[in-house]
């Protein structure tokens, strides 16, 4: 059986690569750290040309996730990718940013929906 952290982790990291993917980002590793169970998506391609809500999409398609696989994440995590979209949002007007937040969530459940079967397939490697 499965731990649930690592699980949450897998989903968590599978989640980020097929929003990435369905983005035309190249994915270079995922990986999962046996000893603290914590997780990574290293992508390997620039993400300047991707409209902010894309980008706000990829930070934020493991916390997509949990309601569609039905998982548990650790906090440190979705800290962890809330600070990533916070960087992205630091030059834009304060404003607009609880919209980008929304339509960039609302992005990486559609690709999420759209792509479910390919982050299952990817956790059955």
């Amino acid at each position: 059986m499965v731990n649930t952290n690592v699980r949450g982790t897998a989903y968590h990291e599978a989640a980020q690569a097929v929003v990435a993917c369905a983005l035309g980002l190249e994915v270079r590793r995922i990986y999962i750290c046996d000893d603290d169970e914590s997780g990574g998506t290293e992508i390997s391609t620039d993400q300047t040309h991707l409209p902010i809500e894309d980008r706000i999409a990829v930070c934020v398609a493991g916390i997509a996730a949990k309601p569609l696989f039905d998982f548990t994440m650790s906090s440190h995590a979705e800290r962890a990718d809330v600070a990533l979209m916070a960087a992205l949002l630091i030059n834009v007007d304060k404003t607009l940013h609880a919209h980008l937040k929304e339509a960039g969530h609302r992005r990486a459940e559609r690709l999420l929906n759209a792509n479910d079967q390919r982050c299952t397939n990817w956790l059955n490697i």
